[in-house]
């Protein structure tokens, strides 16, 4: 999951967004009618200084040339501020994929924790395991040659060795589970970037 995301998010930082790609085509398109419009108000002007005879012609042909010349440049300007617009959410969108990486450490910080409370957790559990082990022999030099005695000290040291396992597991075993619900915490975020 976490490779695939960020295969993802590579792919989206390298690939030009298909929104400015036809915003990028619009404004090349409009820029092309622009100039059009003006050659043709140039060719106009030319026409109607050749006709005396129909200057009102000219005229409304002139006018009609400015009407789309200035509509032409209203859509532009609005082609710009939605290109802007689009620049700042993209920017948004590479800062939250720049956050990933903390993200990241975030977690590598979370596994170095966790691996540091499983070593303290065995460190713990073999200083009770050596405690033991002095109480097994203390226990075994008080009964001398009572075999029954040293039977009972077998068994209590047996006991007493798997309980100490139980408790070590339960330690790991609840590091494993904070880690997980950081973990899920953590890509519940995620997923409402």
């Amino acid at each position: 999951m976490t490779r695939e995301l960020e295969t993802l998010r590579r792919a989206l930082a390298q690939k030009k967004p298909y929104s400015q790609h036809l915003q990028d085509q619009e404004i090349k398109r409009l820029k092309k009618e622009l100039h059009d419009a003006n050659q043709s108000l140039r060719e106009n002007v030319a026409v109607i200084k050749q006709e005396r005879d129909g200057p009102n012609k000219g005229l409304e042909l002139v006018d009609t040339a400015v009407q789309y010349t200035n509509k032409i440049q209203i859509e532009k300007r609005r082609l710009e501020q939605e290109n802007s617009e689009l620049k700042q959410k993209l920017s948004k969108l590479q800062s939250s994929i720049r956050e990933g990486d903390t993200e990241r450490e975030r977690f590598f910080e979370g596994a170095s924790w966790a691996a540091k409370q499983c070593v303290l957790a065995c460190d713990s559990g073999n200083g009770k395991f050596d405690a033991l082990r002095r109480q097994y022999n203390d226990r075994i030099h008080e009964c001398e040659s009572d075999h029954f005695m040293r039977m009972r000290a077998a068994e209590w040291l047996l006991d007493s060795s798997a309980r100490l396992m139980r408790e070590v597991k339960d330690e790991s075993q609840t590091v494993l589970e904070k880690s997980i619900r950081q973990q899920a915490t953590a890509q519940q975020l995620l997923t409402h970037l």
